[in-house]
């Protein structure tokens, strides 16, 4: 597992981040104001986790006018996707293995 991937698992072990995470996908996009109002937590708060989830790459921010848009990251939702994927091969090939090594017996 690369050194990222374990970033944003720290990053999704948090459950306003999570929650906030969930927001961002209901909505497409929303500003910093709007987070607030949804989760019903304060602005520094919420600004604080986007600012880790954006350093994390999970999110993206946008800037338009004098507002920040906060949108999901598809192409890293797809790289931990891939990430879960590879680890179910393996895990897969373990079990077969262990599978072989009892019938074997």
């Amino acid at each position: 597992m690369l050194e990222k991937d374990v970033e944003v698992f720290e990053i999704l072990s948090n459950p306003l981040r999570i929650r906030i995470l969930q927001k961002l996908i209901l909505h497409k996009n929303l500003i910093v104001s709007m987070l607030v109002e949804e989760l019903g937590e304060s602005q520094p708060l919420i600004s604080h986790h986007l600012k880790l989830m954006t350093r994390s790459g999970l999110i993206m921010c946008i800037p338009c006018a004098q507002y920040r848009n906060y949108v999901v990251n598809i192409n890293k939702i797809k790289e931990l996707k891939e990430t879960f994927e590879q680890i179910e091969i393996e895990l897969n090939k373990k079990e077969n293995s262990n599978v072989n090594k009892t019938k074997g017996s």
